[in-house]
């Protein structure tokens, strides 16, 4: 999983006076009048990418007016539905012989780092070289979460110096990066899968010709280390609008894309027959 793990926003559900619950998704009211219409609104707001708490009116008061009180509520549920994950997935797949990697994304505060560090069975990647073996070959992997500026102020975000010093720390200790995997988040600069609407000062989409003017808005740190290293296959996430394959000389770079507002999973099967990349083949459910 390729980072930006967290969602964006948490959603109250209010019990009334009378026993009932009221939240609103995607603009819309609803009404819940028992435990099961609850449970089921609880489902559809997690597949639409934001947390649902149960909760009543005075504390939804007191969060609307302290922020620092909001900020502390969205941590602690990140951290719950991370931790829910993390017990997923060893319960789903132990004993499977899949190893399960989890990265963290420029949208994710450090808080995110523990819970995926303390799991029994989840591996955590980042700023690290990894050994991958099928048994008949063995490649590395390095990860970094990490992008270059954005507009938002994001929690893991910096200079693109200071991004290539972070790639660069890794890959000079790659024993063949000719075979390795580049598990970067932010796509290569001008690479097609970093395209995303152009935003003026304040935010704005840019129009042109009535549609939005799209520009490429990757990182040059990121392309300058595929280029120098020509790893086999490099992963990428971050820009959620670029899903897509290119090539950037002999490497194969993979965006899968995102839909998590429209409860969509995207990925990629990727498949090696011993050092060769033998198939791509991009995914969603």
């Amino acid at each position: 999983m390729g980072g930006d793990v967290s969602g964006k926003a948490i959603i109250p559900i209010v019990e009334a006076p009378n026993g009932t619950f009221t939240c609103t998704l995607a603009g819309r009211p609803r009404v819940m009048e028992n435990e099961a219409e609850v449970k089921n609104a609880e489902t559809l707001v997690r597949a639409s990418g934001f947390y649902p708490f149960r909760t009543d009116q005075d504390e939804v008061d007191r969060l609307t007016a302290d922020e620092a009180a909001r900020d502390r509520k969205f941590t602690e549920l990140v951290l719950e539905c991370l931790e829910r994950w993390m017990a997923l997935a060893e319960e789903r797949l132990a004993g499977s012989g899949i190893r399960c990697f989890v990265s963290p994304g420029n949208d994710d505060h450090q808080d995110i780092d523990a819970v995926i560090e303390a799991s029994s069975f989840v591996e955590y990647p980042e700023g690290r070289v990894v050994e991958l073996t099928d048994g008949r070959a063995t490649r590395e992997m390095i990860s970094c979460g990490w992008s270059g500026p954005t507009p938002f102020d994001t929690p893991r975000e910096c200079s693109e110096e200071e991004l290539a010093a972070r790639i660069e720390a890794m890959a000079s200790r790659l024993r063949s990066p000719e075979t390795a995997i580049f598990n970067l988040h932010n796509p290569p600069f001008n690479s097609r899968l970093d395209v995303a609407p152009a935003l003026s000062s304040d935010l704005q989409v840019q129009s042109e010709g009535g549609q939005p003017r799209m520009v490429p808005v990757g990182s040059t740190a990121v392309r300058g280390a595929i280029e120098r290293y020509g790893p086999r296959l490099a992963l990428h996430g971050h820009i959620h609008e670029s899903r897509g394959e290119a090539k950037i000389g002999v490497t194969t770079c993979i965006n899968p894309g995102s839909e998590y507002g429209e409860g969509i999973l995207r990925g990629a099967i990727v498949d090696f027959k011993k050092d060769k990349l033998k198939n791509v083949q991009l995914i969603s459910g």
